[in-house]
């Protein structure tokens, strides 16, 4: 508890200097001792500290965690995420809601992607999460809107349990429209991790350091939709130098949200067309998936499509138009999805057989 305390006082007087402390942890081992030696070490960092951070009361701010029940791990702490240990510069310190011990494991599985998730996105995340729920796989992702939003509510839905790393303090939490999910996550035996103080606001570099931890928590990244620039590509990064299996969902190549997923494919990473695939690259036991399309949340235009199998025995993008009202775009969409659910596959001469 003494380090918890005095690492979080560390943190609020520090801010964004508290990892330049890693040097100084081999001397005085413990944040306590770090405290006592501040003045030296600032000195040494060249670092001036402002008056307002030199009279924080440790044990009021200490008092505050406890009534906002935020529990605060050091990277000496047993309970320190193993995962996290791997990479570089990991944090010194998080501030956990929840049960963070859940997620001390190598069956971590970060899913994100796009903000401004299509329907497509949604509909794999739900499909792929769905296909994972029978195994002991936990869900890592960063509360964001999109697909972020859609992996944590899926993992819930299919009693998978599920970590959210956030780029703001708790009593910030962004987006705020996010509070009830987060609230959920606890709920259901999942932790919420920030390297912030509660009290600290959002800021647009924060979460480029939070991707960092979503990708060092976990042993492979799926990214399910990403743009040409965007935060997911940026974990993906990550991924890359944390020696992180990097997973991706193909999509159509006409869409904005595909660029990035199709573009780590082509540089290799692995492509991902069912939760078996994903089994496969995180070293687990696998079972046959049973595909059955009564079973399967089919769209409108989905069973449409495979209604046409009871004309033709192929069928081309010519074919479909012709047979129903559908744009190309849409088309392209719904067949990848079909694909995705193993009911269709593309033969040699650009046609369309239904599989099951």
């Amino acid at each position: 508890m003494l380090e918890s305390k005095f690492f979080n006082s560390l943190k609020l007087i520090l801010r964004d200097n508290t990892d330049k402390l890693w040097p100084f942890m081999a001397k005085f081992k413990t944040f306590q001792n770090i405290y006592s030696n501040l003045d030296i070490i600032t000195k040494q960092l060249k670092i001036v500290l402002a008056d307002d951070v030199k009279s924080i009361d440790v044990d009021k701010e200490f008092e505050l965690l406890i009534k906002n029940k935020v529990l605060v791990i050091t990277c000496n702490h047993k309970e320190y995420p193993s995962m996290l240990k791997e990479i570089y510069r990991p944090p010194l310190g998080l501030y956990v809601k929840g049960n963070l011990n859940n997620f001390n494991t190598d069956k971590n599985l970060a899913v994100i992607g796009s903000r401004k998730a299509t329907d497509y996105g949604k509909m794999v995340t739900e499909k792929i999460i769905k296909e994972l729920s029978a195994y002991n796989i936990n869900i890592v992702s960063g509360l964001a809107i999109g697909i972020d939003t859609c992996a944590h509510t899926w993992a819930i839905n299919q009693n998978l349990k599920t970590l959210a790393v956030i780029g703001s303090g708790f009593n910030r939490l962004f987006p705020s429209i996010n509070k009830s999910l987060a609230s959920q996550i606890i709920e259901n035996d999942g932790a919420i991790v920030s390297e912030y103080p509660i009290n600290f606001e959002p800021q647009k570099y924060y979460f480029v350091a939070r991707n960092r931890l979503i990708s060092g928590l976990s042993k492979a990244v799926l990214i399910v939709e990403a743009q040409k620039k965007s935060g997911t590509l940026i974990t993906a990064k990550f991924a890359e130098e944390q020696n992180r299996d990097i997973l991706a969902i193909p999509n159509n190549i006409f869409s904005q949200n595909s660029f990035g997923t199709n573009q780590l494919i082509k540089d290799g990473a692995k492509l991902i067309m069912s939760g078996n695939d994903i089994l496969e690259e995180m070293g687990m036991d696998k079972k046959e998936s049973i595909n059955d399309i009564s079973t399967l949340n089919l769209s409108v235009a989905q069973k449409s499509i495979i209604k046409l199998f009871e004309k033709f025995n192929e069928l081309s993008i010519d074919n479909i138009c012709e047979s129903t009202e559908l744009g190309i775009s849409q088309i392209l969409t719904e067949l990848t999805i079909l694909e995705l659910n193993g009911i269709i596959r593309p033969t040699k001469n650009n046609q369309y057989i239904k599989i099951i």
